[in-house]
């Protein structure tokens, strides 16, 4: 009996300048399955995961984070609020960095 599909990604090709990091691979997840990503430093591990929620969560705009999240990234947090793959220490990080707009003046800002 086929056990029922929770992931599928298909065509998954990336390439930075000089670098092929994915050579245009696909992959699926079935229930009860685990699978494991490993690889050295800068292998693509987290642009992996990166384009899976670009395509799940495009408000975010996921697939430009480099390791850390661009200002569009943190403008769709504050607009949207956060997605499930939002880590709990860069929110914190992020809420300071909020009450902290809300409690300046506007001469404070400039």
């Amino acid at each position: 009996m086929p056990q029922n599909l929770i992931l599928e990604m298909k065509n998954i090709c990336k390439a930075f300048p000089g670098v092929e990091v994915f050579d245009c691979f696909g992959f699926d997840l079935r229930e009860g399955e685990i699978h494991c990503v490993v690889g050295e430093n800068g292998a693509g591990k987290s642009t992996l995961i990166m384009k899976k929620l670009a395509i799940e969560y495009p408000v975010y705009k996921w697939e430009k984070n480099k390791g850390y999240p661009t200002k569009q990234h943190r403008e769709s947090i504050k607009h949207y609020g956060t997605s499930p793959f939002h880590r709990k220490k860069f929110l914190r990080k992020l809420y300071d960095e909020i009450q902290l707009e809300l409690t300046r003046t506007p001469a404070e800002v400039r």
